[in-house]
């Protein structure tokens, strides 16, 4: 149980997460012109403790793409100053409160650009998808679409979040809806953590069984086949491109498309 686990947050230790990550325009931003509405962010910290959080802003929203930005940046700065004041939780309970400071951070951080700007908030409506993973855990909170799904020591992949849908085709709730905090998924397992992915919407089709949300491990053994095959991130983040920009997945999607890839090897 997580309660007889201990940890130490101390600056200084050796990180040996190994992470890549790319975000790329879709096929119908490429016709239009628009940028790519999707954002991520990481932040390894020491005693092997991986942030990250992944956004995908809406389509319909004149300034998604700022908001997927801010949303995504403000969520992992959220979890470092925490933890960096008070070290990991160490119940179930400290966990979920954790998820929800950090995305009442990354709402807040919305609202006082839309302020900025003189602008709705709807304006900067985006989905964000956080996680906090270490060798024994992983916590993830989610509001919209998108998934994670983590890998243990013997490659077996379990989703920690389901994709939120809207009531309409395509539809799905954002971090600037009203009711986004009461829509709010808290996921946390204590064991072993080995390998770790984060991807927004236009990948579930081609990495989830969508009747049950159950990872295709075929899809997460190659890619992460891929991440211990290459020599350093930038050639990870280069393959990475690749695969998102391949005529398999263009063929399945026309949104713009985000994946985040982390490994830590064995101790």
């Amino acid at each position: 149980m997580i309660g007889e686990l201990e940890f130490m947050y101390e600056y200084g230790e050796k990180n040996t997460w190994k992470v890549a990550g790319a975000s790329v325009r879709g096929s119908d931003h490429d016709i239009s012109g628009e940028p790519c509405q999707d954002a991520y962010a990481v932040r390894t910290l020491p005693s092997e403790i991986l942030v990250a959080a992944v956004a995908d802003g809406a389509g319909s929203a004149r300034l998604s793409e700022t908001g997927a930005r801010i949303a995504s940046d403000q969520a992992v700065s959220a979890v470092d100053s925490r933890m960096l004041g008070g070290g990991l939780p160490n119940t179930p309970e400290a966990w979920k409160e954790l998820v929800s400071f950090t995305f009442d951070a990354a709402r807040s951080a919305l609202e006082d650009e839309s302020r900025k700007l003189g602008v709705p908030i709807g304006d900067l409506a985006t989905t964000l998808i956080v996680l906090i993973a270490t060798p024994q855990s992983i916590a993830v909170g989610q509001v919209g679409d998108g998934a994670v799904v983590f890998g243990n020591e013997s490659a077996e992949f379990s989703a920690c979040s389901r994709p939120q849908k809207g009531e309409y085709l395509n539809e799905t709730i954002f971090l600037t809806s009203e009711n986004a905090m009461d829509s709010l998924q808290s996921f946390f397992l204590s064991g072993c953590v080995r390998q770790v992915a984060a991807f927004t919407d236009g990948l579930e089709r081609l990495s989830l069984r969508m009747s049950d949300v159950a990872p295709h491990a075929p899809f997460f053994r190659a890619l992460f086949g891929m991440m211990d095959a290459t020599k350093d991130v930038t050639e990870a983040e280069l393959e990475l491109k690749r695969l998102l920009r391949s005529p398999r997945v263009m063929e399945r999607t026309s949104d713009d498309l985000t994946l985040l890839l982390a490994t830590l090897p064995e101790p």
